[in-house]
């Protein structure tokens, strides 16, 4: 499922990039991240990618993915550590740009994947959920160069449906290359 939603997207970014490239700047990015559950400090180590399309410079259309292993996310469905996947669609928005840094809002909505972190002690069965979920962003990115940035910022879930007790945040670090 990780190995597709990633190929997918990649595939997805340069297909569109050269129709879309008079038409603003496409990018592309890995990061790693640190979430936790109502700001305590129990918490997971993950890993995200990201696509998307600058069309000016005010606004931007990210897809994006996280992935977290073994999260303590007090859950409704177990006690125990649960793997988070997430894909997200987000309008982005950059409220305040200069040319050393750029601070932006998104916000969206996703598809939330959780289930109980297989650590071989017990015999979980299917214990998973999915369902559809909110996702919110502020962060700055800051330009190393014309085609690299860093990005660092805080963003929120929050599973809606069968997942409505679920809810996370996440703390991020990014590196974009720009096409």
């Amino acid at each position: 499922m990780t190995r597709r939603i990633l190929v997918l997207a990649s595939l997805l970014a340069l297909i569109i990039q050269p129709a879309f490239a008079a038409n603003g700047k496409t990018f592309m990015g890995v990061g790693a991240h640190f979430a936790g559950k109502n700001f305590e400090f129990d918490k997971s180590t993950g890993a995200s990618f990201v696509a998307g399309h600058q069309w000016n410079d005010s606004w931007a259309l990210v897809l994006e993915t996280l992935f977290l292993d073994d999260f303590d996310i007090s859950n409704p469905l177990t006690d125990d550590d649960v793997d988070v996947r997430q894909v997200a669609a987000m309008l982005r928005w950059y409220p305040v740009t200069t040319t050393r840094a750029r601070a932006y809002l998104s916000a969206g909505l996703g598809y939330l994947d959780i289930h109980v972190s297989d650590d071989g002690t017990a015999d979980h069965g299917t214990l998973s959920r999915s369902d559809v979920c909110a996702r919110g962003n502020m962060g700055i990115d800051w330009p190393l160069n014309d085609t690299l940035a860093l990005e660092v910022e805080l963003a929120g879930t929050a599973g809606i449906d069968d997942l409505s007790l679920v809810s996370f945040h996440d703390w991020n670090m990014k590196l974009l290359y720009t096409f």
